[in-house]
C-alpha cells in the first residue's frame, strides 16, 4: 500500500493505471555491451581471485557464519566455498582440496554465466555489441568509440 501510495504521489497515476497501461516500445535506442573475456583468462582470474580472498579472510568469515547456526539450507550458507571451506574447518578436507574444490566450482558458475550471456544478451540482437576482452577500465574509450559508431551506423 505504500508504494501503490508512493507512485500516486509522484506521477498523478494509480499502480494500477501503470500495469494495466500497454506496453510499447520504448522511445530510447539501446545498444547492449558483452565484454566476454576468453575462457583461459576468466578461469586463471577465479582462481586468483578465491586465493586472495583467503588472504584476506575468507576463512574467518565462514567460521563466523558456522557459529551462527544457521540454516543451511540459507542463501549465504550456499555460497561458494562456504561449504568447502566448513569442510576444512570440520577437519573433512585439507586446505588444498577446498580451495581446489571452490575454485572448481567457480569456474563452472562463470561458465553458466557466459552461456546466459550468449543466449540471453547476445542472441542475435544487432544492437549488441561483443568485446572478448576481461574488464578493465583502461578499455572504456574503445568501449565508448564501439558504442559511438554503432549509435551512428544501427537504424533507428
Amino acid at each position: 500500500l505504500i508504494r501503490a501510495w508512493e507512485v500516486v504521489e509522484a506521477t498523478g497515476r494509480s499502480l494500477s493505471d501503470w500495469v494495466s497501461a500497454p506496453q510499447g516500445r520504448a522511445p530510447y535506442r539501446f545498444v547492449k555491451v558483452a565484454l566476454v573475456p576468453p575462457r583461459d583468462a576468466l578461469y586463471a582470474h577465479c582462481d586468483r581471485r578465491f586465493r586472495q580472498m583467503l588472504d584476506v579472510g575468507a576463512l574467518a568469515e565462514v567460521e563466523a557464519l558456522l557459529t551462527l547456526g544457521l540454516d543451511p539450507g540459507l542463501p549465504v550458507m550456499k555460497a561458494l566455498g562456504v561449504r568447502e571451506l566448513a569442510s576444512y574447518l570440520a577437519g573433512e578436507l585439507d586446505l588444498a582440496a577446498a580451495t581446489a574444490a571452490t575454485q572448481t566450482w567457480t569456474r563452472r558458475y562463470a561458465k553458466r554465466q557466459l552461456t546466459w550471456i550468449r543466449n540471453q544478451i547476445v542472441g542475435k540482437d544487432v544492437d549488441t555489441i561483443v568485446i572478448n576482452t576481461q574488464y578493465s577500465e583502461s578499455f572504456y574509450p574503445k568501449i565508448f568509440a564501439i558504442i559511438r559508431q554503432k549509435l551512428l551506423t544501427l537504424p533507428a
